[in-house]
């Protein structure tokens, strides 16, 4: 399954939608407008339904932030990015296990693992695009479309934590 993020351009709140493989909006995600802590609301495009919460954590050195499945209540995972000179690095802690990350950040081309090793996510930023605008490729096998939209959306906002409206970091 493919999955197309991307990001409206000169909104006063954050908004992004993530589109399937025929351009038919799938979710919304909106930022909240200037609070403390930063929050994201992930809706069905069809039924304004919540489906994930993301919050940042209010009192940390480094951006942390957490993915609620509101589906089923739960804390999905815990996404932290490390102190690192360089190239971003972020760590993602689910109750299964940590999650890790192979390919580069930076660059938007990269992959998410399971504990166990299989990728499930795999993520590619399409450079010829007005705003950001990112290819999602989602394993067959993973059949919670929301949750790795939400994750995708989590790892954006950590690397531009700093220059997000209503981060203070």
């Amino acid at each position: 399954m493919f999955l197309y993020l991307r990001q409206k351009v000169l909104a006063i709140r954050e908004k992004f939608t993530f589109f399937n493989e025929h351009q038919m909006p799938i979710f919304r995600a909106r930022g909240s407008f200037f609070s403390m802590p930063k929050r994201y609301e992930l809706l069905c495009a069809n039924t304004n339904q919540p489906l994930a919460k993301i919050r940042r954590k209010f009192w940390a050195i480094m951006p942390t932030f957490y993915i609620y499945d509101l589906t089923t209540n739960q804390q999905i995972c815990r996404i932290k990015k490390r102190f690192r000179i360089g190239r971003p690095k972020l760590d993602i802690k689910t109750p299964a296990g940590r999650y890790t990350i192979t390919g580069s950040l930076f660059a938007y081309s990269f992959a998410i693992h399971t504990p166990d090793g299989q990728q499930f996510i795999q993520v590619r930023k399409r450079i010829i695009s007005w705003g950001d605008t990112y290819e999602i490729h989602l394993d067959q096998n993973f059949k919670q479309p929301h949750i790795a939209a939400a994750i995708v959306l989590t790892i954006d906002c950590a690397l531009h934590s700093q220059n997000r409206q209503g981060d203070f970091h």
